[in-house]
């Protein structure tokens, strides 16, 4: 212990552990804030910030703490929604603006946080509190990120807009989210016999019921797997049979003869 210890309060001391020790005693909010702003250590910055519950004194150490630890403990104790939508757009540090976002309520600024923060966790915190479907369908359709587009697509209910998206997004993978969610029969016909990707086909055979069509993509789609699917959701011996005898694939040709099996 040094010489001036003497003469000041343990939470000023030049010994880390008397200042930690001081500090699990302290109440006095102002002295804590100090302690949380200032310590030149910071686990004793967090334990003093650990302890603060004025919410005021939160406030001001959740937008001005220079360290990214004391603001990630004060924010957890925010419930005020306009610190907490300060902090979603504003903060540096992208775990502190995930937990701002994880109680935001705001639908608009979630939407714009979904499309535009930095962070591809924050992104998806903010798409999921979103609720709004006007709001989840605008990140859905405009989003940079296909991940958040994904992530939105899955949480829509507007069949339309789903229909929309399955046709024309740029990502596979949204459009096979967007596929899964349809219902409408022709609209998963025309995706099952014209989508440039197997894997949409794949996704819309899974809904499809119309046997003509099921029928047709069994025997013309390009990929084993696509017609492996079709063949195993048809309902004709017939056209199984003929895809028995003619299919390239061994695979097809196997899957057709179970088929037949399973429909005896």
């Amino acid at each position: 212990m040094r010489f001036l210890d003497l003469f000041r309060p343990r939470w000023q001391s030049s010994d880390k552990s008397e200042r930690l020790a001081a500090v699990k005693e302290l109440e006095n909010q102002s002295v804590l804030a100090k302690i949380a702003m200032a310590d030149p250590d910071w686990h004793v910055r967090v334990a003093a910030a650990e302890k603060i519950t004025d919410k005021s004194i939160l406030g001001e150490i959740t937008t001005q703490a220079d360290d990214w630890r004391v603001r990630y403990v004060t924010i957890q104790k925010v419930t005020d929604q306009n610190l907490l939508a300060q902090v979603a757009k504003k903060d540096s540090d992208k775990d502190v603006r995930e937990f701002a976002v994880n109680s935001l309520e705001e639908q608009k600024l979630l939407a714009e946080i979904a499309r535009t923060d930095s962070n591809e966790h924050v992104r998806k915190a903010a798409v999921g509190r979103l609720t709004d479907q006007n709001l989840i369908a605008e990140v859905a359709k405009k989003a940079i990120d296909w991940l958040i587009r994904e992530a939105a697509t899955k949480k829509l209910e507007d069949e339309a807009l789903l229909a929309e998206i399955a046709m024309i997004d740029s990502s596979l993978s949204v459009r096979e989210v967007a596929v899964e969610k349809l219902r409408d029969q022709p609209l998963l016909a025309q995706i099952a016999l014209t989508d440039s990707d197997e894997d949409v086909r794949e996704a819309a055979i899974g809904k499809l019921e119309n046997q003509e069509v099921l029928a047709k993509v069994a025997k013309t789609d390009p990929k084993v797997w696509v017609r492996k699917a079709a063949v195993e959701k048809l309902q004709s011996k017939e056209t199984l049979t003929d895809i028995t005898k003619n299919d390239l694939s061994q695979y097809v040709r196997k899957a057709a003869a179970r088929r037949i099996e399973n429909l005896k």
